[in-house]
């Protein structure tokens, strides 16, 4: 019969006096799931838009590539028609050298449109990459200092509504803080 009556006992010291709205935890728990919401809304929509420049950019560059492409297949085709054509009349140093000359061009032709596919992707990767390309990484860390900030607002409002604490509550709390912390 003692162990009977020690068991009721020790469950009703194991749970708290009044659950619900008398948990000292609860406000910074709260806090925590909203700052953690909020990070983590911040990251994905930076994911989201740095992932859609990325895709843009992808595209731009197989455009550029196409470009270069056509470029370079139309120069072919022109210099191909060119050297199919009746050879000039008149002595073999100015047909040899007829020849010489386009290839010349063709070969300037070629460099001319991988110069300027070049010269366009260095350009698109500066507009992406550059100086203005961090801004999605400013907008990331200003959206997070934010959430930080409101965080931190919410704890100091949570530790004044507290009248009470005992030793078990204050490591309830800092190891809310703590894990929340480490998770964002």
């Amino acid at each position: 019969m003692n162990e009977e009556q020690q068991k009721p006992e020790e469950s009703t010291s194991q749970q708290p006096s009044n659950p619900g709205s008398d948990d000292p935890v609860k406000p910074f728990r709260d806090a925590s799931m909203k700052f953690l919401q909020a990070t983590m809304s911040v990251q994905q929509m930076t994911m989201k838009d740095s992932l859609q420049a990325y895709l843009d950019f992808q595209q731009t560059v197989r455009q550029l590539q196409q470009e270069a492409y056509d470029a370079v297949a139309e120069a072919t085709r022109k210099h191909m028609a060119r050297m199919s054509e009746q050879p000039p009349s008149g002595k073999v140093e100015e047909m040899y050298s007829s020849r010489l000359e386009a290839q010349a061009n063709y070969e300037n032709e070629v460099r001319q449109a991988y110069s300027n596919a070049q010269s366009k992707l260095q350009e698109n990767a500066q507009k992406l990459f550059g100086p203005d390309g961090g801004d999605a990484m400013k907008k990331l860390m200003s959206a997070r200092q934010e959430a930080y900030q409101q965080y931190l607002g919410d704890l100091q409002q949570a530790w004044s509504g507290i009248n009470n604490l005992d030793p078990q509550t204050i490591k309830a709390i800092a190891s809310n803080i703590i894990c929340t912390l480490n998770a964002s």
